[in-house]
């Protein structure tokens, strides 16, 4: 059966079912009141009288309101969250818990967590915080300090034999080692260092049972840092030479 509506024809009362393909051309309108309800499927896909939208879920609670019992649970799609005009995906687990995924906005929000904090990527387990990413650009996260707290990274880094002619082992951002004679060695960055006011770690060792050490020979630039490598304060060459920065 087909039922064809041209705008002459209408389903008042008492109330009909149509049953079976309806096709409709042009422009289609269900309701002529934004307070009007659409119920198709017993709940499959609902618009309430909020002008809310349930899909799997006949009492949507946002203005799109995904719900499905895999694991990604109810999702909710609303609009801005702030003045700011970020948006966020709202998702609920089985037991309720709800958490957030936020994007855009003029703040650039990015979160996946059960709170929304503007301009901050951060992220939760079991709802509490365990890293995050701050609008300035830190990277802070719970490393053993009981809380999420600022991480400052390793920069640069070589271990390398310090004896004949200076070879590598390995390394990050270090570009070459420079030779400057016994015991003296110049780590010359890949990428230069924002400033000269990092922290500088080294270690060095050979057969020498102990009393080795590594220190700063000279003011350190952004470029490079010039190191010593000593016995008791007797310079030598080591075999196994490391230095880390950090800012």
């Amino acid at each position: 059966m087909s039922v064809i509506i041209n705008g002459d024809t209408g389903i008042t009362t008492p109330a009909e079912t149509v049953q079976g393909a309806l096709t409709t051309t042009g422009n289609t309108i269900l309701g002529d009141a934004s307070t009007d309800t659409l119920n198709v499927g017993n709940g499959g896909l609902v618009k309430d009288a909020s002008g809310n939208v349930g899909i799997g879920t006949a009492s949507p609670v946002s203005k799109i309101h995904a719900y499905g019992t895999g694991q990604i649970g109810t999702i909710e799609s609303s609009g801005d969250y702030s003045a700011s005009g970020a948006g966020f995906i709202r998702y609920k687990d089985s037991t309720g818990n709800r958490g957030y995924v936020g994007f855009g906005g003029t703040s650039n929000l990015m979160t996946i967590s059960n709170t929304l904090t503007l301009g901050v990527i951060n992220f939760e387990t079991a709802g509490t915080e365990q890293a995050r990413i701050t609008a300035a650009g830190l990277l802070q996260f719970n490393s053993g300090y009981g809380s999420v707290a600022t991480a400052y990274g390793c920069r640069a880094w070589v271990n390398f034999n310090g004896t004949g002619t200076v070879a590598i082992r390995a390394s990050g951002n270090v570009s070459s080692i420079t030779d400057n004679g016994t015991a003296d060695y110049t780590v010359n960055f890949t990428t230069a260092m924002v400033d000269a006011n990092y922290s500088v770690s080294g270690a060095c060792g050979t057969s020498v049972a102990g009393g080795e050490s590594v220190r700063i020979q000279s003011a350190p630039t952004t470029a490079s840092v010039r190191v010593v490598t000593s016995y008791y304060a007797t310079g030598f060459d080591a075999l196994y030479t490391t230095v880390s920065i950090f800012r």
